[in-house]
């Protein structure tokens, strides 16, 4: 066994069935004081229940033991200082009771037996020097002078000094000292009437009836309407909701169900003639014909619905114009005799590129400024034909079905309850690692509970444990990490690091597939 340098510590760390010793923080967090450690794992999984961590203080005596779930990824967060029986004397303890309490007594610390000591106090109902008080079974108790700020009601006789006491007496006949109401006396021992009497009168605007009021007399006020065409009256609607009136100057809309004579008619004309038609007649009002339509030179307008034309073209010259072409089910382009139904994509003098699908049922994009032939095709199985492609991602994957979800740079194997499960270390069924961004993903319509996605070439991000370095050969190290071997056999390699590391476990990029 090789001691190990490791001051934060987690159940993780080592294989199920291991053991493992070397130095560490006696916190487990990095800092002094320092220790020697035992990690132990003997079980192979959590039937066997927690995983145990043992401590050896280096600068004093000193033993800690602490315990984990299984297999934690955390660190080690609790545990129990070991005491020594030599640190543990016979010592006398006395106990000695205050005020309000009796009995006394003592215990040594290593005696044999049980102690027994009775403690009781003094409380009484009573009036009592020096005693607790205690309630009797009413809930009363008898006292001589009680120094309180006291709130709610008294019953009996209190005395004191005048501000003394505060509260409510159960029964009073007047108040001590009379109290005058809006300029009436009033010392509780009979009603009163009070007058109401303002300050400032409330006076009555216009449309209102009514008298001023000053508070000493109730008064009613009304708004001053009529429906009748009475003059310094506000209108009101009578119950029909109609109302009589002189002269109203007003901008009306609607129609008048009645009129008798007209006073006046202002820009009145005998007669207009509007210039209206169907035909692409310049100055003229557009009229549609009995089918509804028209004819017309060039239209500048957002356009919604269909446009029938043999050769149809639709241009706009300001900036940030749209046009809008809304079929059954969006925009149609439609072949002319059975011909090809393409679009066209012209920047004048610039650049312009086909689109559409062709005599033969294939939709194409290229021609014009690609040069004879088209770039991209693709037929009515969905086989697609290009030129060339290129891929934002760096890795070819393929979908299987596992056991639970693994996160981004996991390595599996072929095995557990379905196809792929968590490798083991140095396993030879190592099949990849865990991708999220495949450039391409063989086997994309399966469907498990549980799919995991993984790269079998390219390059992507691997969990890593150890020291690497760039080249190195990797195989599986366990926990879904991946660490370097020098000389693994025929089905162990995982692939080659692309870069160096020098941590205790992280992500780094590897190219997978690479003996």
């Amino acid at each position: 066994m090789t001691s190990i340098d490791d001051r934060i510590i987690a159940p993780s760390e080592i294989p199920a069935g291991r053991l493992r010793f070397g130095f560490t923080s006696y916190a487990n967090n990095s800092t002094a004081p320092w220790a020697d450690f035992l990690h132990l794992r003997s079980y192979t999984d959590a039937s066997g229940g927690n995983d145990n961590l043992l401590m050896f203080r280096k600068d004093a005596i000193g033993m800690r033991l602490w315990q984990h779930g299984y297999g934690s990824t955390t660190a080690y967060s609790t545990y129990k200082d070991v005491a020594f029986t030599d640190n543990i004397g016979n010592a006398t303890i006395s106990i000695t009771v205050g005020g309000g309490l009796t009995g006394a007594g003592s215990f040594t610390t290593n005696q044999s037996s049980n102690a027994t000591i009775a403690l009781g106090t003094t409380a009484t109902s009573a009036n009592t020097a020096n005693a607790i008080v205690a309630r009797d079974g009413s809930g009363n108790f008898s006292a001589g002078t009680i120094t309180a700020s006291l709130t709610g009601n008294v019953t009996g006789n209190v005395t004191g000094s005048s501000g003394s006491c505060t509260g409510n007496a159960a029964t009073a006949t007047t108040l001590q000292t009379a109290r005058t109401i809006n300029g009436v006396s009033f010392n509780g021992s009979a009603n009163i009437t009070v007058t109401a009497n303002t300050t400032s009168t409330l006076t009555r605007g216009s449309y209102l009836t009514g008298s001023d009021f000053n508070g000493s007399a109730a008064t009613t006020w009304a708004v001053d309407a009529t429906n009748a065409n009475s003059g310094g009256k506000i209108v009101a609607r009578d119950a029909s909701g109609n109302f009589s009136a002189g002269t109203i100057t007003a901008n009306l809309s609607g129609n008048a169900t009645s009129a008798t004579t007209a006073g006046s008619i202002t820009n009145q004309a005998n007669s207009a003639t509007i210039n209206a038609t169907s035909a692409n007649i310049g100055n003229n009002i557009v009229q549609r014909d009995g089918s509804g339509n028209f004819s017309a030179g060039t239209i500048t307008a957002n356009l919604n619905g269909s446009i029938t034309s043999t050769q149809p073209t639709i241009g706009y010259s300001v900036s940030g114009a749209s046009i809008t072409l809304i079929g059954q089910g969006g925009p149609q382009v439609l072949g002319q005799g059975g011909g090809a139904a393409m679009m066209s994509f012209h920047r004048p003098g610039v650049y312009a590129i086909n689109m559409g699908l062709d005599t033969d049922n294939v939709f194409k994009i290229g021609g014009w400024s690609q040069g004879v032939g088209y770039r991209f095709q693709v037929d009515a199985n969905g086989v697609a034909t290009c030129t060339a492609t290129s891929a934002r991602y760096a890795d070819l994957a393929e979908n299987y079905v596992a056991d639970t979800d693994y996160e981004e740079g996991t390595v599996l194997m072929l095995g557990g309850v379905h196809e792929v499960t968590l490798a083991t270390e140095e396993t030879r069924k190592v099949i990849g690692v865990i991708s999220k961004n495949p450039a391409h993903l063989m086997n994309a319509d399966l469907e498990a509970e549980h799919v995991a996605t993984i790269a079998l070439q390219g390059r992507v991000p691997v969990k890593v444990k150890g020291k690497i370095a760039k080249g190195d050969m990797l195989v599986s190290a366990g926990n879904g990490y991946a660490k370097a071997h020098d000389d693994p056999r025929m089905g162990m390699v995982i692939g080659k690091s692309i870069e160096d590391f020098d941590g205790e476990q992280g992500v780094i990029e590897v190219v997978i597939g690479r003996m």
